[in-house]
């Protein structure tokens, strides 16, 4: 027998706080990620921009702040390129500008090509990369790895190159073609 889930609790005033609160503790946010959090718990929707502006002075929420943690966090930790992280703080609803200031910032002195290579050596675990690499599929599949990883096609291909001679033809492949 299947359990029906209730609806979720809704709260006012310094609950309704409490519940943001609660939230950022758990894990960072946008400002648009907690409204939209708000919105599904708060019993009156008005209540909600002057939470915001409370955390906004009291630098609980932060845009900016956010922005700077997880560009950094993405390729420190995750090894993403500045492609993938433009492309994930705009999907937060960070404003283009500051997406572009950040990431610019926090990849302004990696050299793509070295962290393109070693997201390849976290990710493709193999004994001998050069002969893993001679099959052309696994050199286009590597490829369009890091495209998505968000590393630029040019950077992709300069990775590879260190793995393959073969990597040279991937000049002419295009990663947004599917496979067969």
């Amino acid at each position: 027998m299947a359990m029906r889930r209730s609806a979720p609790k809704r709260y006012a005033g310094e609950d309704l706080m409490n519940f943001a609160l609660r939230s950022l503790s758990v894990r960072s946010s946008t400002v648009a990620e907690l409204k939209r959090k708000l919105e599904s718990r708060a019993e009156d929707p008005a209540e909600i921009p002057a939470i915001l502006a409370r955390l906004e002075e009291s630098r609980l929420l932060n845009d900016e702040r956010f922005a700077e943690s997880y560009a950094q966090g993405r390729r420190d930790s995750r090894l993403f390129g500045p492609q993938r992280v433009r492309r994930e703080l705009a999907q937060r609803q960070i404003a283009k500008p500051l997406v572009e200031s950040t990431v610019r910032e926090a990849y302004g002195e990696v050299d793509e090509v070295a962290l393109a290579v070693a997201h390849l050596e976290r990710k493709i675990r193999v004994p001998d990369p050069a002969a893993h690499f001679k099959d052309p599929k696994h050199l286009q599949s590597a490829f369009r790895k890091l495209v998505y990883a968000g590393f630029s096609p040019g950077a992709a291909s300069k990775a590879l190159k260190q793995f393959s001679a073969h990597a040279a033809d991937l000049e002419d492949f295009d990663p947004t073609l599917e496979e067969d």
